[in-house]
């Protein structure tokens, strides 16, 4: 262990140990896998006994929480190993503008997904038509939604596609 500390590198203005670089990590994937526990027992808590209009609710709910959970988590941890957080400030540009150019579908579906779950057209439980596929929605993510078919077959629809296209909710004449 003390061999580790006589393991040093320049960074910039920064002279970084091994050791304390596998501090960090370590420090970094404790508290991510806390944040990552915390944030199943609560959705499972919170998705226990939801059902109908209340299921979609609580589903989104239970992932904001969980991005906030990490987010906190990655702050936590990140101040913890003495990185100073307002050099995130350059970090987070840098992320909106990788946002803005390169993941900008990976954004649409992520921003879709709470869109699609707080409007509530649509809902777990739903037999829906998009794109030639129809049935039953098992599973609403924050990325895409899980279609289940009739013959047994699922399909993963981008969440994008379901606010962009146009979709029959064969369940809609149900609820009225």
């Amino acid at each position: 262990l003390e061999e580790s500390e006589g393991v040093r590198w320049k960074v910039g203005g920064v002279s970084l140990s091994l050791r304390a670089v596998l501090e960090a990590a370590v420090n970094v994937a404790v508290t991510l896998l806390l944040a990552l526990w915390l944030s199943a027992a609560l959705e499972s808590r919170l998705l226990r006994n939801a059902t109908g209009d209340h299921l979609s609710t609580r589903k989104v709910i239970a992932n904001a929480l969980r991005v906030l959970l990490m987010f906190v988590a990655v702050l936590v941890s990140l101040s913890a190993v003495g990185i100073d957080l307002t050099a995130l400030s350059v970090l987070g540009g840098a992320i909106g503008v990788g946002i803005g150019l390169g993941l900008q579908k990976l954004a649409s579906n992520y921003v879709s997904g709470f869109v699609v779950l707080s409007e509530r057209a649509i809902r777990i439980g739903d037999v829906i038509k998009v794109d030639g596929f129809e049935g039953q929605i098992t599973d609403i993510r924050a990325r895409y939604t899980v279609i289940r078919g009739l013959s047994g077959r699922e399909a993963i629809v981008p969440n994008d596609s379901l606010v962009t296209q146009r979709i029959e909710n064969l369940s809609l004449a149900d609820r009225r």
